[in-house]
């Protein structure tokens, strides 16, 4: 289109569609959708911003569908899916949670057990009823 319009201030534009391969209505239908702006897709555009919005970025085209469904819209999910990519939104689910492991000793924690102590017998605890510890006055 842009390659077109910048041709025909060079030469007429029916000299120019014949070198492309298109009809001159064609180009001026092209010409005037480019113009033309799609009120009921904005329209769709804003609800689909304000429920990802909603679901603070979580929600991806399946969620916004059954959000969307419930509020009476229907549409459906690759529609959702370009309407996200023309809005610039995506769906941003949290990362898995990462546990520090310990790789150095903890110097100021003295060990003193030193790995000597032993297991109770697994046995004896399944039949025995736990006793209670008994304290030593210091």
């Amino acid at each position: 289109m842009t390659i077109v319009s910048n041709l025909r201030e060079l030469a007429p534009l029916n000299v120019v569609c014949e070198l492309f391969d298109t009809k001159r209505s064609s180009y001026y239908a092209r010409r005037q959708s480019a113009r033309a702006i799609d009120v009921d897709r904005l329209v769709l555009r804003a609800a689909v911003k304000e429920k990802h919005r909603i679901s603070r970025g979580s929600a991806g085209s399946r969620s916004i569908v059954s959000m969307l469904a419930t509020d009476g819209i229907r549409i459906g999910r690759f529609k959702v899916r370009r309407l996200m990519k023309e809005a610039k939104i995506a769906s941003k689910q949290p990362g898995a949670h990462k546990y520090k492991t310990a790789l150095d000793e903890r110097l100021e924690i003295p060990n003193t057990l030193d790995r000597e102590f032993s297991v109770i017998c697994y046995q004896r605890c399944k039949t025995e009823p736990p006793q209670r510890l008994k304290s030593e006055p210091h």
